[in-house]
Formats: C-alpha cells, sequence, structure tokens
C-alpha cells in the first residue's frame, strides 16, 4: 500500500488510540508512489453517511460476470437480490426468490412470457455513451458473453449512441477488440463474434436531443420490423446528464408495444439530498418499476457467495459475531492512477466512489442479520437496519491522502495532480482508511475498517474477518517462539483477482518436536528428500544378537556386546519389545537382571495391547513393576504418535474458531475411520487372538475419540491431559447389541484374481469367528456429547487403505437456500471437517458455495478454494516420536502414560 508524506504520518500519530493499535491501516512501506495528506478537508464533504431508503440489495458474478448477470434477469424481468440491482419487483410471479435461477428452457419460458406471451417479440438494447471506456470494456463484452451462452431472446439489435461520429464498421472495430470467449472455450467462438457484431449498429445524437431520439426510434423500429418490441436503455454516461437522456428516449423512443427500462450506474448523487432530487427528475418521465439503479461490483462472484458462504454453512453462523470476532477489513486497492480519466473521479474523490458505494454494500451485506427469505424487500430491509445503526464516523477514526509522484526503476509515474484531468490545486483523496462501528447487539464493539485507494503497489479486492485470539491458550507457551496471539484465525474472502476463500488455521508443523505455524485449510502434506548417505550412517550402528526372551544367559551375552560399544562412557539403554504381550514379563525380567545399564537409565517401551481387558492388563502391569519402577515402563499406542493425531488438540485448542463449534449443539456426528486394503496374509496368529474390535477399535479408535471429546485440560501435561480422556471413557454409556456390526471377509474373484478369504489364511482357524470387520455407534453421556453419535468403522481388506475423522454438522436451520440451490438437498451436504491420518495427511473443511457463472447453483467444495501444498518435508513416522519420547524420558500429551485404562 501506497505510504504517506511526513504531513500524513504525523497526523495518524496523534490520532486515536483505535488507529495506533492496528498499524497495518496506517502501514508507511516503501512504495511507488507516496500519499500526501490534503489540507483543510471538511470531513462532512468527504464522508457522506447514507440516510436514503434504499431499496434493494444483491450480488451477481465475478469481474467479467458482473455486468452479463444483471442484464440477463434486466431481459428476463427478475429482480436481484443483494445489492446488484436497487428496485421494487414488478414481477409477482417470481416472488420465490430472486437468486433461483430457473434452467434454460425455464428462462426461454420466461422471456417468451415477458414479451407478452408472443414468441415473435424482440429486445432492442440502446448503449448510451457507447464511445465510453465503461461501454467497451464491460457492457458490449457482458452482451456478448450473453449472446454466447444463448442467454439473448432470438431476435434482439444492440444500438451504440454517442455524441462521437462514428460508422456501424467503425463501432463493431472498436467492440471486437473487447471481445472475449471468456465464458467458454468453444471452437466456433470467432463465428459467435462475427454473428454478434452483425447485430450491432451506431446512432450519433445529443443527449439531450428529442429530435436525435427520434431518428433513432425510427432506427430501432426498422430493425424490429413490426415484432413486438421491447427496449432497454443502458447509461453509460455522467449522473448529471441522466436525467436529459432518459426524457428524451422516454418521450422519443420508448416502446409502443412492449416494455421500457433503464439502467442507471452509481454513483446516484453526490449525498442523500442530490439523490433524492436524482430519483424524484427520473421519475417524472418513469415509473419505479422502470428504473433500474446498479452498483456492479455486487455482482461480483465471491461477493455473491458471501451470503451463501454464510446463510448456507452451519459452521459460520455462530462465529459471526462480536464474542469471536475482532475485526472485518474490506480492502479495495488499484495499481493505476487516474491516467487521464481524473474528470469524473475528481468530482467524486475515492470516498464517494468505492467506500460509500461498493464497500459499504458489502459490509451491510456482511453484518445483516438473517433476512426472513431471498426477497429483495426482506433482505434490503436488513441491510437498511446496518446502516441505521452505523455510528457517525469520528475524525480520529480516519485516514486520507492522495498519490504523489515518484520514481522507480528508471520509470517515472505522475502523482494525482500532475493528470491534465484533475485541477493542480485537488485536494481530493485517493486513498482512505477508516474505522466504522455498527452499535447493535452482534457488532457492538467490532471495529469494520475499509480501506481503498489507486496507485497503490496491487490490484486486489478482499474482506478479511479477523477473530480473537484463544483465551488461555495451553499452546502459546510451547509454540516454538510463535505468538498465537498475532496469529489468530482468519477467513479470507477474495474477490479479486484470483478469486478464492481460505480460512487460515494454526497447526503442527511436521516433525519431532512442537512448532506451531499458520496454514490454509485445506492443509495437505507431501514430498520426500533423499537420504542415501543418512541411511548408510545407520545401518552402521545396526548389530544383531541371537537369543531366547526367557533366558538370562542369552541377556549376559548381550550385555557384554553393548558394553563394548558403549566403550565405557555413561550408558543409557533402551528396550523396545516388539513381542506378543504373553511373553513381554519374561524378557523384562531378564533385561533388568542381565542387561540393565549400571550407570544411566534403562527404559522399557511396550506397546498395546496390555492385556485382553481390565483384569488382565492390571495382572500384566503388576507383573512388570517386580522388575521396573514406574517411570521406567513406556506403555505407547503407536496411532497416537501419527502426525495429524497429534495435531487434533492443537486444531481444537490453538483455534478459535472450532471450540465454539465444539458441542452436540452443532455436531450431528463424528466418524472414527480405519481400513486396510489387506488381509492377515500369512499374519492371522496374532490377530484372530485379538480381532478388528481390540486390535483397533479398543486401542487406536477410542484412544483418539477420548482425545476428540475430552474437555480442555489445565495443562498440556501428561497427567491433566490423561485425566480428561478418563472423564470421557467413564462418561461412555455401555454398547447395546443393536448398535454394533461385525463381519468377516470371504474369497473374492476380481479383475481375474482370486483374494482369499480370512479362514483361507493357513494361520487362521478354519472355524474362526474372530470379527475383520466391526462398526458400532458410541454414545457420551455428558452436557457436551449427550446424544451425538460417535460412529468407529474398522477392517481389514476393504477397498482402501485409509484412517480419518469426520466431523460432520448439522443442518442450517431454516436454510434460506435449500429452494433455490439448483437442485441441491443441503440437507445432505452438510458441513463436514475432514482429519485425515494416513494416507495423504491432510485437514480439510467442506462448505457450500455457489458454483460460479451466470445461475445461482450450490455446490460443496473444500477450504480453501485454491489448493497448494504448504509442506516439502516428509512427516515422521508415529514409532519416530514414540522412540524419541523414552529416549528423552518425556511423557508427551497423549501418546504415553503412566497408567493404562482398557475399556471394553
Amino acid at each position: 500500500m501506497s505510504s504517506f508524506s511526513t504531513s500524513l504520518s504525523s497526523r495518524t500519530s496523534s490520532s486515536s488510540p483505535f488507529l495506533s493499535n492496528h498499524s497495518s491501516l496506517i502501514n508507511s512501506d516503501p512504495s511507488r508512489r507516496s500519499l500526501s495528506f490534503p489540507q483543510g478537508i471538511n470531513l462532512d464533504d468527504l464522508c457522506v453517511r447514507s440516510k436514503r431508503k434504499l431499496v434493494q440489495s444483491s450480488v451477481a458474478v465475478g469481474d467479467g460476470f458482473g455486468f452479463c448477470t444483471i442484464l440477463r434477469l434486466f431481459l428476463m424481468r427478475l429482480p436481484l437480490v443483494l445489492g446488484a440491482v436497487i428496485t421494487k419487483s414488478s414481477s409477482p410471479e417470481f416472488k420465490g426468490g430472486p437468486l433461483s435461477i430457473p434452467s434454460q428452457e425455464a428462462e426461454d419460458k420466461l422471456v417468451i412470457e415477458s414479451n407478452g406471451g408472443k414468441e415473435h417479440s424482440t429486445v432492442s438494447i440502446t448503449v448510451v455513451g457507447a464511445s465510453g471506456d465503461l461501454a467497451k470494456k464491460k457492457i458490449f463484452p457482458a452482451l456478448f458473453a450473453l449472446y454466447y451462452e444463448g442467454c439473448l431472446p432470438e431476435h434482439f439489435t444492440i444500438y451504440g449512441y454517442a455524441r462521437s461520429k462514428m460508422t456501424d464498421a467503425e463501432l463493431r472495430d472498436m467492440v471486437s477488440k473487447t471481445l472475449t470467449c471468456r465464458i467458454d472455450k468453444r471452437e466456433n467462438c470467432g463465428e459467435k463474434m462475427e454473428e454478434f457484431l452483425k447485430r450491432c449498429f451506431y446512432h450519433t445524437g445529443q443527449y439531450d436531443s428529442q429530435e436525435h431520439f427520434v431518428a433513432l426510434d425510427k432506427k430501432l423500429k426498422e430493425h424490429e420490423g413490426g415484432r413486438l418490441s421491447n427496449r432497454l436503455f443502458y447509461l453509460s454516461i455522467p449522473p448529471n446528464i441522466f436525467v436529459d437522456a432518459v426524457k428524451c428516449a422516454s418521450s422519443s423512443a420508448s416502446s409502443a408495444s412492449g416494455w421500457t427500462r433503464v439502467i442507471v450506474e452509481k454513483p446516484f448523487g453526490r449525498d442523500s439530498k442530490t439523490s433524492s432530487a436524482l430519483t424524484k427528475s427520473l421519475k417524472q418521465y418513469l415509473e419505479e418499476d422502470q428504473i433500474f439503479r446498479i452498483d456492479h461490483y455486487l455482482g461480483k462472484e465471491l461477493v455473491e457467495n458471501l451470503s451463501v458462504l454464510r446463510f448456507s454453512n452451519l459452521i459460520f453462523e455462530p462465529l459471526w459475531s462480536r464474542q469471536y470476532i475482532q475485526n472485518v477489513q474490506f480492502i479495495f486497492s488499484e495499481d493505476f492512477g487516474t491516467e487521464g480519466r481524473g474528470g469524473y473521479f475528481d468530482h467524486y474523490g475515492i470516498i464517494r466512489d468505492i467506500m460509500q458505494n461498493h464497500l459499504l454494500q458489502i459490509l451491510a451485506l456482511f453484518a445483516m442479520e438473517t433476512p426472513v427469505s431471498l426477497d429483495a424487500e426482506d433482505i434490503r430491509n436488513e441491510k437498511v437496519k446496518v446502516l441505521r445503526s452505523m455510528r457517525p464516523i469520528q475524525l480520529e477514526d480516519v485516514v486520507i491522502g492522495q498519490y504523489k509522484s515518484t520514481t522507480k526503476g528508471g520509470v517515472t509515474y505522475p502523482g494525482y495532480t500532475d493528470d491534465k484531468t484533475v485541477p493542480k490545486d485537488s485536494l481530493t483523496p485517493t486513498f482512505a482508511a477508516a474505522a466504522l462501528f455498527i452499535d447493535n447487539a452482534r457488532w457492538d464493539g467490532v471495529p469494520f475498517l475499509m480501506k481503498a485507494g489507486k496507485a497503490l503497489h496491487t490490484r486486489s479486492a478482499e474482506i478479511r474477518v479477523q477473530f480473537r485470539h484463544v483465551p488461555g491458550n495451553l499452546y502459546n507457551r510451547n509454540s516454538g517462539g510463535t505468538n498465537l496471539d498475532r496469529t489468530t484465525n482468519e477467513l479470507v474472502i477474495r474477490v479479486q483477482p484470483d478469486e478464492g476463500i481460505y480460512l487460515k488455521i494454526n497447526n503442527k508443523v511436521p516433525g519431532l518436536g512442537m512448532r506451531l505455524d499458520q496454514s490454509h485449510l485445506n492443509l495437505l502434506y507431501s514430498a520426500r528428500e533423499n537420504c542415501g548417505e543418512k541411511m548408510e550412517e545407520f545401518l552402521k550402528r545396526c548389530f544383531y544378537h541371537t537369543g531366547q526372551y526367557d533366558s538370562q544367559e542369552h541377556f549376559v551375552a548381550l550385555d557384554k556386546k553393548l558394553k563394548e560399544h558403549e566403550g565405557g562412557r555413561l550408558s543409557n539403554r533402551l528396550f523396545y519389545l516388539s513381542i506378543p504381550p504373553n511373553i513381554f514379563v519374561d524378557a523384562v525380567k531378564c533385561a533388568s537382571s542381565s542387561a540393565s545399564s549400571s550407570s544411566g537409565w534403562t527404559r522399557v517401551i511396550v506397546e498395546k495391547p496390555f492385556g485382553r481387558d481390565s483384569k488382565t492388563s492390571a495382572a500384566l502391569t503388576k507383573s512388570l513393576k517386580q522388575y521396573l519402577e514406574e517411570d521406567q515402563i513406556f506403555r505407547i499406542d503407536h496411532y497416537l504418535g501419527k502426525e495429524l493425531v497429534e495435531n487434533l488438540s492443537v486444531l481444537r485448542f490453538s483455534n478459535l474458531i472450532f471450540e465454539p463449534l465444539w458441542s452436540r449443539q452443532y455436531i450431528q456426528n463424528v466418524q472414527f475411520i480405519f481400513s486396510e486394503d489387506f488381509g492377515t496374509e500369512g499374519r492371522g496368529g496374532y490377530f484372530d487372538h485379538y480381532g478388528i474390535i481390540r486390535d483397533i477399535m479398543q486401542n487406536h479408535l477410542l484412544q483418539i475419540l477420548a482425545l476428540f471429546a475430552m474437555e480442555t485440560p489445565v495443562s498440556l501435561d501428561a497427567e491433566d491431559i490423561r485425566n480428561e480422556k478418563v472423564k470421557v471413557l467413564r462418561s461412555m454409556r455401555p454398547i447395546q447389541l443393536e448398535d454394533v456390526v461385525i463381519g468377516q471377509y470371504k474369497s473374492t474373484t476380481k479383475g481375474g484374481v482370486t483374494y482369499p478369504g480370512y479362514t483361507d489364511d493357513k494361520t487362521v482357524p478354519k472355524d474362526s469367528l474372530t470379527p475383520t470387520f466391526a462398526a458400532a455407534a458410541l454414545f457420551i453421556d455428558n452436557a457436551r456429547w449427550d446424544g451425538v453419535p460417535f460412529l468407529m468403522k474398522a477392517g481389514k481388506a476393504l477397498h482402501t487403505r485409509s484412517a480419518e475423522i469426520r466431523v460432520q454438522f448439522r443442518h442450517v436451520p431454516g436454510n434460506l437456500y435449500n429452494r433455490n440451490s439448483g437442485g441441491t438437498n443441503l440437507d445432505r451436504t452438510t458441513n463436514e471437517l475432514v482429519i485425515r491420518v494416513q494416507p495423504d495427511e491432510g485437514i480439510y473443511l467442506k462448505i457450500n458455495n455457489k458454483v460460479p457463472g451466470l445461475g445461482m447453483r450450490l455446490d460443496q467444495s473444500h477450504l480453501n478454494l485454491l489448493y497448494s501444498a504448504r509442506y516439502s518435508k516428509e512427516i515422521p513416522d508415529a514409532y519416530e516420536r514414540l522412540l524419541l519420547d523414552a529416549i528423552e524420558g518425556e511423557r508427551r500429551p497423549g501418546r504415553t502414560t503412566t497408567t493404562q485404562r482398557v475399556i471394553l
């Protein structure tokens, strides 16, 4: 963003505490152009608080689509909502909601009906001010896009009308330079362009000349050929000549048999008084339902998606208030100046041109309460409530500036007043930043920050929702230097360029330590490194010793070999018992008495399962403690060392956006899924003794469930986390038979290949009834989770190998978009948070969003909508963490414990 000159910097240094606390608002980084602060400016001349009664509000589509959508709906006589068109609807048959865009067949029918029910009708579109930039760059390309997509009626004519002398051929040549096939890449684009240009004509005339409009009327009738005629006038001219052009068009060139409509684009005057006067003057010649007032910026794709994002996704509404949101920023920046077009801009300035129109409309749309319906009037009413609740702007909450000339890379960029179309003494601001406040129950105290400017570093427009920090953040002192109060969650809706929606979250950086980072959802980890040299070094340190697990003699021999390698140094020894549980005690007895360290520590890792039930688990612990102290025993479940399982607690406790949603009020069910795409394959001896329930569900999945569902622990100490997990397990309802399904995989043939069944494995008894698949619904009877089913599914020899946690949220009550979703059942496409443990570890959030295009069709996508991989390093295996814990003597949260509770 352009920096301010010395005078502006001194101005901001004495401004309000609010501005000083939001340094990004008045950042003075080096820039292409500096901004000077105009002296003697009366704030009342710059900031106009809208008090007029806004009539409608809406949205349409992306950069090239905004005009397309607006024009398309004018021709169909459908009202727009949320801001693009500001008018009252005169079509009662469309009360079902303006965002419900019908199918093509229905649209054709609507066009015919709007033409009086006669198929042989025509639409004549006159672009008044056809020689101007707006017409060339936006209106004609939008009309071509509609024609290209088959959205215009069979019979139509386009006339350009302006004071410049021009022929039909010259108009077509001018227009052809701006036409692109941006909606679809069809091979017949060139043909379509030629056909479109043949329908474009030009008429020279003055905007206040009845005679010239009579001549235009005569030409229009020639092209209409006696058909029922409908006429649309797009006023691409300065507002001060709107009334003259409307007067002449209405009296001399309006349709005698069909409808006549006029589009007038913002600004609608300089203030409430002139806006009212303009409306009064226009209504001398037109009825209200003939006037379409538009703000094209509300036709941007992501602006339209704003209401869909909020009102069709349960996950956002609970967060949409002062309780969780710290501030909201509406940012608009252009990387070019006026460049010879300063006449219009100097009359209005950045505040009236951008902030009072585009940004204020978006703010109202963002902050409004849920409307009764998607009808234009209902949305208008909610937006007006926001505007009426806005606090008058204070001088100390505003910063303005004007870009100056600067030289960079040998190129000199002119300042604002260097533009020949701008008065040399102009004090019109080209940059403005303001803090606005809405004094109502939802937004009291939340600053809404508007920033808009020309000739800045980048071209961008976005909404940034910055959430508050997590109170009492458990990870603030464990974040590896990251200040989590400064890395709060942020929802970014990027309107242009590269339209997208993404959510910033705090997460754990892949690796053996506990270092936090801020990333975008979705989060995918991938890539590997070449480690050949390291591997060779590692293998040189690996040795083997043959021995029986219950032989003191063999462990004595092992002790001798270890001492040779230790070379008289202080020795620490770690024994990992990768053996069946029934011989744990024998191995520990021999290692403890014959091969323990005489100078350092000795530790033993024992991995699940710890017995078949509570009784055998307690007996195993008692036997081990005959030979070891408690702090020498490390009981592990390796699954809790998985990167994304570790990230689960970070995700929840270091991100403000998740905790409010983490309860029965918003979560419909939670699924813990484990599947392997292979069977026992000759290793059925161990598995048949335990089965899928004890091997996977009772250990891995139950541990993850307890970690997911627990309350916030006092600290990240292992004992505090263990205590909260035990509370979850103790609150679990005994499993009912009707809530469990079990099965066993059978032999099958696929693609000519036969896959053996479970009992076909030679290591499995032929009459085995051990389940290889199980699904169960578990319930936690406490205040947070009462009634929420926790669904566990685990199995071998299934279609895919995967492990994930799926949090399915409830549907949006009274969803405004259920009847406007283009056939999508939004009760079935609820929000979902997915934590994928393996393979392709990742975190993503499913949201409902609008499909880009001219209609209103909803889809379900992942946040963020633009994908990029963040981390290039390989994720450590779970066992790496667990071994490191034992070597360092650390009992890290959720991974190793001093006691093990087994629930059947």
